[in-house]
């Protein structure tokens, strides 16, 4: 099911839609995230309000409306994709980092909410991953893309699969992060 999670309505829109064709979710994968690279000052305001609207108000209604399903059922899983740099100041990329700083603390938050209630809620913190982040954020000329130095997304994958697995509230993905992190 394709939607446009930059649009208010589309989260709502999904959740419908799955309902209205009786699909089952045990396990909800937050994974849309943008950024926009650049002085504060200097970037474009609506640009950034779209990045708000999809790394933290789709997110919070999605994880709202499957997580009151998964309760009523006793069981489920939810991972949303937070990041090292929710950890971290990011001049140039102030948005992203602020909205993945909110992604880590809301996660946190609904993870000690429902950790005796059969619910699973794990924040995956990988660093610069090689996707289409980069190229969509206008990050070519930033040193991390430069310098080439990106994790390979299907290992950060697995690192989030195998945490919400085990039933891990958080997870970074690869030592250079861990590091970072600590």
């Amino acid at each position: 099911i394709s939607k446009d999670l930059f649009d208010k309505q589309s989260p709502f829109e999904l959740y419908d839609e799955i309902r209205e064709r009786e699909l089952d979710v045990s396990i909800l994968v937050n994974n849309a995230g943008q950024g926009q690279y650049g002085e504060f000052a200097d970037t474009n305001i609506y640009r950034e309000l779209s990045i708000i609207q999809l790394n933290i108000s789709s997110l919070v209604v999605l994880t709202k409306l499957f997580l009151q399903d998964m309760l009523k059922k006793g069981e489920g899983k939810i991972m949303n994709l937070s990041s090292v740099s929710s950890k971290a100041p990011g001049p140039l990329n102030s948005v992203y980092h602020g909205t993945k700083a909110f992604v880590q603390s809301f996660t946190q938050a609904i993870a000690a909410e429902v950790k005796d209630k059969g619910i699973t809620v794990t924040a995956l913190l990988p660093g610069a991953t090689d996707t289409d982040y980069f190229i969509k954020a206008d990050m070519q000329r930033s040193k991390v893309v430069k310098e080439g130095k990106l994790d390979d997304a299907a290992k950060v994958a697995q690192d989030g699969y195998d945490a919400l697995m085990r039933g891990d509230q958080m997870v970074v993905s690869g030592f250079k992060n861990k590091v970072k992190v600590a």
